[in-house]
C-alpha cells in the first residue's frame, strides 16, 4: 500500500486553514476576552470619572455648604434659646393673671399639669451637641368666660407672643344669658431641659390697691405674693413659706 502523498498545494491550504483556525482561537479566547475586560475597565473608569467630578463640584462649593450649616446651627440655637428652660406653677398663674388684666377675659379658675416629656433630642446619636436636651409639655386650662372678639384676641396674643406657647384645645359653649362664651381653653407651654440657658421668671404686675386677682382675693399688688405662694409643678419641696 502506497503511502499518502500530499501536494504542495493541498499543503498551503491547509496551512491556510490552520492559520484561520489559530487566528480565530486567539481572537475568541484571548483577545475578545481582552476587549471585554478593556469595555469594563472603560466603563469603570468613566464611572470614576463622573463621581470625581462631583466630588470636584462639592469641594468648590465646600464654603457655601459649610456657611449654610454654620446658619443652620444658628438658627437651631435661636430656635432652642426661644425655650425657657422652666416653666414652673408660679409661671402659668402670672401668666394667666397678665392675660387676663391685657385682654378680654375673664379667668375664674386655672388647672394645673405636671410636666410631661415631649421629646429628647439626639435619640439617634447623630448629633453629640443635642445629648441631654429634654423638651417638656406643661399644660395650663383656664376655666373662664370670654366674648367672640376677646377669644380672638386671646388666641392671637398666645400665638403671637410666645413660640413656646399654643392653644392646644378649646372647649367652650355660649351662654344665651350674659351673651359671653363660657368653658375651658387649654393651653400648652413647653420648656427646654440641658441648655446653659438660666431660668426667667414669668414677671408680676402691679395692679391698682383693691383689684381682685384671677382667684377672688384682694391684694395691693401682684408684687406682693412670693414665689414660695405657689409650689412650682416640677419641684416637691420649697424652702420657704408665703408672706403673712
Amino acid at each position: 500500500m502506497k503511502g499518502l502523498t500530499i501536494s504542495d498545494k493541498d499543503k498551503r491550504v491547509l496551512y491556510i486553514v490552520l492559520g484561520v483556525l489559530i487566528f480565530f482561537g486567539v481572537y475568541w479566547f484571548v483577545f475578545r476576552g481582552a476587549m471585554e475586560k478593556n469595555d469594563e475597565y472603560v466603563a469603570t473608569q468613566n464611572q470614576l470619572q463622573g463621581e470625581i467630578g462631583q466630588l470636584q463640584q462639592l469641594v468648590a462649593r465646600e464654603k457655601e455648604f459649610t456657611d449654610g450649616m454654620d446658619e443652620m446651627n444658628q438658627e437651631m440655637n435661636t430656635i432652642f434659646d426661644s425655650f425657657p428652660s422652666m416653666v414652673t406653677a408660679r409661671d402659668q398663674i402670672i401668666y394667666a393673671s397678665n392675660l387676663e388684666k391685657a385682654k378680654d377675659i375673664k379667668i375664674q379658675g386655672v388647672t394645673l399639669s405636671e410636666p410631661t416629656l415631649s421629646y429628647t433630642m439626639n435619640e439617634d446619636g447623630s448629633n453629640p451637641e443635642d445629648d441631654g436636651k429634654l423638651l417638656y409639655e406643661v399644660d395650663t386650662t383656664y376655666n373662664c368666660k370670654v366674648s367672640y372678639s376677646g377669644l380672638k384676641d386671646v388666641i392671637r396674643a398666645i400665638n403671637d407672643t410666645a413660640k413656646h406657647k399654643q392653644v392646644a384645645n378649646i372647649s367652650l359653649v355660649y351662654d344665651d344669658e350674659t351673651g359671653a362664651i363660657g368653658g375651658n381653653i387649654l393651653l400648652a407651654e413647653y420648656y427646654l431641659e440641658g441648655t446653659d440657658k438660666e431660668y426667667e421668671a414669668e414677671k408680676i404686675p402691679e395692679v391698682e390697691t383693691g383689684t381682685s386677682d384671677i382667684f377672688g382675693n384682694t391684694v395691693e399688688h401682684l408684687s406682693d405674693v412670693k414665689q414660695a405662694d405657689v409650689t412650682p409643678a416640677n419641684e416637691e419641696n420649697t424652702d420657704s413659706e408665703a408672706s403673712e
